[in-house]
């Protein structure tokens, strides 16, 4: 009996060898018709379809030329040209098909990055995002050194975390899909702190020797201070908290805001008192800006003066004002 049976597995080996030798197509069916002539392989069923590989194109190392698969990530059915990953339509939203010759759509470059572009030191919670990209399956975030993605990388929204002072850069972003990356959006943001206050005087002159003299007692002490411009019509003078614009012209000369100084504070000031001296002059309002550690100023946050907005010929005056308290440099 158990000779029989090898006799028989024999034989059955023999005749699948020499059906794989000697076969030029086959047919699987359920009714044994033989295959087309052209098919190497032809597939017939009235209630049974044909299953293909399902994995994402970027998972398939060295691909065949005339590879195809349908990819989970995206429902999109995939042919490799021997270059790239064609389209070739599917079931998925973003599935890009071109009938005339299924060329792979790479996506095209985001719309603008929205978010605020200047930010305080290590502020969390900052989110930047874009428009769903036509054709995109995933998108690539990158923020400057020091930043952080706390959250939303793949998608087209990110929350971050700002660096430190002085890592500033560019927040970038890429959409993604089976036939490649898009071009790089890019959006610049700094980080920025109040590192002192600018002080702006101003006068109206019309004949020498006119001059303005401003001192300025802040409730606390400034470790420096930078003259930053002075009106053509004047020079300007003086040191530390005493600004001194003398009027150099020819004719009436109106410089509102003539002379800027800037001081620096490691702890900041909340008010400071103001003291003016003039002769043969108007004298116009003090303003005073935060100023910011990359040389731009906030919008005005006082106007000092005591009854009027200017004073006239000849006075010797005193008041004060405040500001507080300091603002955040965030937009």
């Amino acid at each position: 009996m158990k000779v029989q049976i090898l006799a028989i597995a024999v034989f059955i080996n023999f005749i699948l060898l020499t059906f794989n030798l000697l076969a030029q197509n086959v047919g699987i069916n359920q009714t044994g018709a033989a295959p087309h002539s052209s098919a190497l392989l032809d597939l017939n069923s009235t209630d049974k379809g044909f299953l293909i590989t399902r994995v994402d194109t970027a998972n398939i190392v060295s691909p065949a030329f005339g590879l195809m698969t349908l990819a989970p990530s995206d429902s999109c059915l995939y042919l490799y040209n021997g270059i790239n990953w064609m389209g070739m339509g599917g079931g998925g939203n973003n599935c890009i098909c071109n009938s005339n010759n299924f060329a792979c759509n790479v996506p095209p470059l985001a719309g603008a990055i929205t978010g605020i572009t200047t930010h305080c030191p290590s502020l969390t919670g900052q989110i930047y995002s874009i428009s769903a990209v036509p054709g995109a399956s995933t998108y690539t975030w990158t923020v400057p050194t020091g930043w952080t993605i706390t959250s939303g990388q793949g998608t087209t929204s990110i929350t971050v975390t700002t660096g430190l002072l002085g890592q500033n850069g560019n927040i970038t972003v890429t959409s993604t899909n089976n036939c490649g990356t898009s071009a790089q959006r890019t959006l610049a943001v700094n980080l920025l702190e109040i590192i002192g206050i600018r002080a702006k005087i101003g006068m109206y002159g019309g004949s020498a020797p006119a001059q303005n003299s401003v001192t300025l007692t802040f409730n606390q002490a400034y470790t420096g201070w930078t003259d930053m411009s002075c009106d053509n019509c004047y020079t300007c003078s003086g040191t530390g908290d005493n600004l001194i614009m003398t009027y150099s012209g020819s004719g009436a000369c109106v410089a509102y805001n003539g002379m800027w100084r800037d001081y620096t504070f490691t702890t900041f000031p909340t008010s400071v008192n103001i003291s003016m001296v003039g002769t043969g002059v108007h004298s116009y309002e003090t303003n005073f800006y935060w100023l910011y550690s990359d040389g731009s100023i906030s919008s005005q946050i006082s106007t000092c003066n005591n009854t009027s907005p200017y004073y006239y010929t000849n006075w010797n005056e005193s008041y004060s004002c405040s500001f507080s308290p300091v603002p955040n440099p965030c937009p």
